[in-house]
């Protein structure tokens, strides 16, 4: 079930991304953040955080985009196995939250370490964040 669930999401992604497609000014992380976080526009998170993190201060192509969001699908698939569908499906050992409430408490807690500037070597905080978002749309679509 998460699977082709995340199929949609990420199609539905693809055609955003597709046609919604311009040319971005290079934006810091904190820009991004501080922009949307005002408006709470979460379609517009996702996309200046796909373009932020495909691109690292380069021009790039639609292509590497649509490349980019294919690699990701495969990413949360594994992460989906290791955690036993608890995105989706949460285990209640101690949280009571239901999954939207989970993910959008997991976003919280990666925008604060974006703002702090606390990443951790080997971490991704922002295709950890992008991910979170993906699987927030299969929870509440808004993509």
């Amino acid at each position: 079930m998460f699977e082709e669930k995340l199929e949609k999401t990420i199609l539905n992604l693809k055609n955003v991304v597709w046609h919604e497609y311009v040319e971005m000014p290079y934006e810091s992380i904190n820009e991004i953040i501080q922009r949307v976080v005002e408006t709470r526009n979460k379609k517009e998170f996702i996309q200046r955080l796909i373009f932020y993190h495909v691109t690292k201060n380069s021009v790039i192509s639609i292509k590497e985009i649509i490349s980019f969001l294919e690699k990701t699908k495969f990413f949360l698939l594994e992460k989906n196995k290791s955690y036993g569908d608890a995105a989706l499906n949460p285990q209640k050992y101690f949280s009571n939250l239901e999954a939207k409430e989970r993910l959008m408490v997991r976003i919280d807690d990666k925008i604060n370490r974006l703002l702090l500037g606390k990443e951790y070597q080997g971490d991704d905080t922002v295709l950890d964040l992008i991910g979170y978002f993906i699987i927030l749309d299969i929870v509440e679509p808004y993509i």
